[in-house]
């Protein structure tokens, strides 16, 4: 039995800044960990020798926290048979949930629909003061590039003309060490985080692919880490080290503000992705990326020495 639900979509830092702000200092607080540990045992207990097997008392459980860490620590029927760990002898006041997978989600929905609630992290949005002060602080952390920061500032502002939600996609080409990701640390930033960095060159093909289109739940995945970005700014690295097999998965979270994998869908709207690329010209970059579609979403800015 679960007497209230709360799913929460977001940063690890707003998840337990919702925890402070939910629970008292002095309050029971049982992990899901701990759940899966009480779980075996009890179904160990029934299955042994005892003719009528054994049967616990109900443990009444004041509030329960599933953080995002704790998938990864699980194996597969755990998340299967989330809702049986939950609530197998245990009665829970308030189960706070941090980015589950929507298997979990899906579990929770056939049974406690009237008494789930959604919360999420809160992204600051780019308005003319914030954009303002963007410019302010690229200046600042960004030695030179003034002709790039005011492009940057200028592509940014169409963010607060347009009526539609998709993302804005920055591609910063030029060689190594002139300020592209110090650049894009400083808008992160700026808008209240740390900036999620995604780098594809790290990774082998399969490695990549497992990544992208998300594999087992315990693994890390592109969904999973931009479920959990703390801003709506987005680095990738050395994009053009991207597998072409790929381009499809970019052309349509660009496009859409939208990305789904095995285990999440992820919610895109109004992010501001920055690509980095050591291409010195835009006639290379559409000579390597023979991908008109693709590259009508993309607002390619050069930086140079």
């Amino acid at each position: 039995m679960i007497d209230r639900i709360v799913i929460f979509t977001g940063s690890k830092r707003d998840f337990e800044n919702l925890i402070s702000d939910e629970i008292q200092r002095n309050d029971e607080i049982i992990t899901f960990m701990e759940l899966i540990q009480y779980y075996n045992k009890q179904i160990k207990q029934n299955d042994s020798a005892s003719p009528n097997g054994w049967i616990a008392r109900k443990k009444h459980i004041k509030n329960c926290i599933v953080r995002a860490d704790d998938y990864a620590s699980v194996l597969e029927h755990a998340i299967s048979n989330f809702v049986n760990i939950i609530t197998l002898n245990s009665d829970i006041e308030n189960l706070f949930i941090h980015n589950p997978p929507r298997r979990v989600v899906q579990s929770l929905n056939s049974e406690y629909s009237d008494i789930m609630e959604f919360k999420g992290s809160k992204y600051e949005t780019i308005n003319r003061k914030k954009l303002k002060s963007i410019y302010i602080k690229m200046n600042e952390d960004v030695i030179g590039q003034e002709k790039c920061k005011k492009e940057i500032t200028s592509s940014l502002y169409k963010l607060l003309t347009r009526l539609k939600d998709k993302p804005i996609v920055l591609l910063l080409y030029g060689p190594s060490g002139v300020g592209k990701t110090e650049t894009a640390k400083s808008i992160s930033k700026s808008l209240g985080g740390n900036l999620l960095r995604i780098q594809f060159s790290m990774m082998q093909s399969q490695e990549a692919y497992n990544y992208v289109f998300g594999g087992e739940h315990s693994r890390s995945s592109f969904a999973k880490d931009l479920q959990s970005r703390e801003t709506n700014i987005v680095l990738i690295d050395e994009f053009d080290k991207v597998n072409p097999i790929f381009y499809n998965a970019f052309y349509e979270m660009f496009d859409e503000g939208r990305f789904v994998d095995t285990n999440y869908d992820v919610d895109l709207k109004n992010c501001v992705f920055i690509c980095t690329t050591n291409f010195n010209s835009k006639d290379e970059i559409k000579k390597y990326w023979d991908l008109q579609c693709f590259l009508e979403l993309v607002i390619a800015l050069n930086i140079k020495n």
